[in-house]
Formats: C-alpha cells, sequence, structure tokens
C-alpha cells in the first residue's frame, strides 16, 4: 500500500508519536523522523533536529507533503517562559516557515491548556486564558504559524491516556499500578467529569486529517464523558477483575470537560481503551 504523501513527524520517540508514527507508516504513508542524536541520522528517513537549536531546523533538508509537530518541552507550572520560548514557540514558527517553504502542510498538537488549567468546560467559543508558561508558550506558537502562510490544523489536544502514558496525568497512573496488580484508591465521590482522549485515537484523528484535508483550529477530546470513579472502576474490571477501588474521604473534584471538533472522528469508548491495551500489550 502506498498513500503517496510523504509526512515528516517531529516528537516520533515520544508518548504519542511513537503510536503515531507507527499508524502513518501502517497507513502505507511514507514517513519521516527526527533525532536529537546525530549518531542516528540515516540521510533517507531520519533527521537532526533538536527544537532547542533554531539552526537545526534552518539546516533541515527534508521535502514533506505534511509536517505532524509533535515535539514540545513539556511542562505546567514548574518552567517559565524564557526556557520554553525556543523549543515551543520559536521552533514551531520555524517549522511553520519550512511547511510554507515546501508548500507543505503543518499539523500543530497544540493544548486545551491555553483555555487556563482549570475549567469546568471548553468549547470552541471559550475564552483563552493561557495561565501557565507550557500554555503561554503553545499559544504563542499557534500565532505564529497563523501567519506564517503556510496551511495548517491545529490541535488543542486535552489529557491523553494509554499505556505508560505520561503520569501527571492521574488516570495514566492508575492504569499502570492495575497492570502491577496495585488496586486503584479513590478520594472523595469521584463524580467529576472527564474526556481523555486514548492515544490511538489521537492518531486515527491525525490520518484522517491528513486523508480529509481538514485545517483550522480543532479541540480534540474523547467522545464519551465519564466520572472519574467510573473510569477507576472500569480500570479494577479490566486488569483486576474482582478487585474493587479502595476508596476514601476527600475533597470532591469539579468537571473538567473539553467538547471535542464536530469535524474530527468519535473516539472508542473508555472501557474499550482499556480493553484495547490489554490486548496491545499481549501482542508485545
Amino acid at each position: 500500500m502506498d498513500n503517496g504523501l510523504t509526512i515528516l513527524v517531529t516528537g516520533s520517540t515520544g508518548f504519542i508519536g511513537s503510536v503515531i508514527t507507527k499508524r502513518l507508516i501502517g497507513l502505507g504513508y511514507n514517513v519521516l523522523t527526527t533525532t536529537r542524536t546525530k549518531s542516528n541520522v540515516d540521510n533517507k528517513s531520519i533527521f537532526f533536529l533538536d527544537l532547542s537549536k533554531p539552526e537545526t531546523i534552518l539546516n533541515l533538508a527534508v521535502n514533506c507533503d505534511v509536517i505532524v509537530h509533535l515535539g514540545a518541552q513539556i511542562g505546567w507550572s514548574d518552567k517559565n517562559e524564557q526556557t520554553m520560548s525556543i523549543s515551543n514557540t520559536i521552533a514551531s514558527g520555524l517549522l511553520a516557515n519550512l511547511a510554507f517553504k515546501l508548500k507543505a502542510k503543518l499539523i500543530f498538537a497544540s493544548a486545551a491548556i491555553v483555555h487556563g488549567i482549570i475549567v469546568n468546560k471548553i468549547t470552541s467559543n471559550s475564552l483563552i486564558n493561557a495561565d501557565t508558561p507550557y500554555g503561554k508558550s503553545k499559544l504563542m506558537a499557534e500565532e505564529l504559524i497563523r501567519v506564517s502562510g503556510a496551511e495548517y490544523c491545529i490541535l488543542r489536544i486535552g489529557g491523553v491516556f494509554g499505556l505508560n502514558g505520561p503520569e501527571h496525568l492521574g488516570i495514566n497512573k492508575a492504569i499502570s499500578n492495575a497492570i502491577k496488580k496495585i488496586t486503584p484508591q479513590l478520594s472523595g465521590n469521584g463524580n467529576g467529569m472527564r474526556n481523555y482522549i486514548y492515544l490511538w485515537d489521537v492518531a486515527e484523528a491525525i490520518a484522517y486529517i491528513i486523508k480529509n484535508n481538514i485545517n483550522g483550529v480543532h479541540l480534540l477530546a474523547g467522545t464519551q464523558k465519564i466520572t472519574i470513579a467510573s473510569m477507576l472502576e472500569d480500570i479494577c474490571k479490566v486488569f483486576i477483575p474482582g478487585e474493587n477501588l479502595v476508596k476514601s474521604s476527600g475533597k470532591n473534584i469539579a468537571n473538567q470537560l473539553i467538547e471535542p471538533s464536530k469535524f474530527l472522528p468519535n473516539t472508542r469508548s473508555f472501557k474499550s481503551a482499556l480493553k484495547d491495551i490489554k490486548i496491545r500489550m499481549g501482542a508485545n
């Protein structure tokens, strides 16, 4: 199978990037990746790129039809704008300029956090409130992309869960613990609603954007709205059958929901995603 397009993926070894790369290769695209280790460069499909060093972007001798920009310096409140401005903002602007020169489409992984770190519901009409250094760096990157002249699709992504997911998202820690047969713990009533998105559904969304030439700015989140308590119960059922949640008193948590773009495909349910994780674990 050959889909004809050549796609450059930054951040291709990360939690999200590695899965997106695998999915795009599986769909028959010619996928190019980047590395910060010069010894890994092969001059054909792996290119040297360090987002903290703008000159590596300026010297990037690559030709492609689509750039999927996932690479970033991650942080929520422990880093300041200065440490993130080069890797997250300036680098994204330079990649947008490269896309413009190549007449390539840029798909940029921004974050729903540009609307604020604690918001009960985010929609396409929600106000911008980049109240963290990370959110500010992503928002400024969006602005550079908008004015670059390149064709673009900006994805403001909510919480992403999956196998070996980053544990700043508590549900990822609960999944990792359950796989180790450690029973999830619930503090409070757990009635707060979430609609996190499964890692492989992020990959499907990006594949859909490429195939259907979706442009603009879109919120990317799960279709199903589910309480924290229900998520933890499902984790028990899938990974530790017969075990029940360990419950304790604690502060109840408010809803944090994101209204996903109607232009992107629906996602699978939380429990279906957990079953998929279990299947993929067995396949490895």
